[in-house]
């Protein structure tokens, strides 16, 4: 974590730390809304040492990757300050590629003063991008019909552990007064 950030306390750092999801906050008062934490499983997750990810935007994990709608979705929610959930096609330091479920959640400060974007990153297998992909080309296919009822379920389980780390970060941001 970053000590750079008046939010950033101790307090903070165990919150995002505890979990076990990879987890990054922006600051969508900073240009380029860059990175101002990210916990360890974020950083299993993409390979990156702390150092190399504060004080960057996170699309450096997209590289040359064509994701231009799920971009354009998260340049609309950055500019509403909403919610967004996109599948992107990411790679790690290694270079290795990932496929990459994200949540982006706006954590607003109570007086308004200013935005934070929680980001949640969940892996997904080949198997399952595979069949996220045929499912979008072929609703008849009953595979895809059986995974569409899994992936909704597991989206739902992932939701509801972000929808938490949010209300802790939320009141985290109340209880500092930012």
């Amino acid at each position: 974590m970053s000590n750079d950030h008046d939010m950033l306390d101790a307090d903070f750092q165990n919150i995002l730390q505890k979990m076990s999801v990879a987890l990054t906050l922006s600051d969508a008062a900073i240009p380029d809304v860059p990175l101002v934490a990210a916990n360890d499983a974020f950083l299993e997750f993409c390979g990156y040492d702390l150092n190399e990810v504060i004080g960057r935007n996170c699309r450096f994990l997209q590289d040359d990757r064509k994701n231009d709608v799920a971009r354009a979705d998260l340049r609309d929610a950055i500019e509403n300050r909403s919610r967004v959930q996109v599948l992107l096609r990411n790679r790690r330091k290694d270079g290795t590629d990932i496929s990459n479920f994200l949540t982006l959640v706006p954590i607003t400060s109570i007086a308004g003063k200013r935005t934070f974007f929680l980001g949640a990153q969940f892996s997904l297998t080949d198997n399952e991008m595979a069949l996220i992909e045929r499912q979008s080309s072929s609703q008849s296919d009953r595979t895809s019909t059986a995974f569409s009822r899994h992936r909704r379920l597991m989206f739902e389980q992932r939701r509801i552990k972000i929808d938490a780390v949010a209300r802790m970060v939320q009141s985290h941001c109340l209880m500092r007064q930012l």
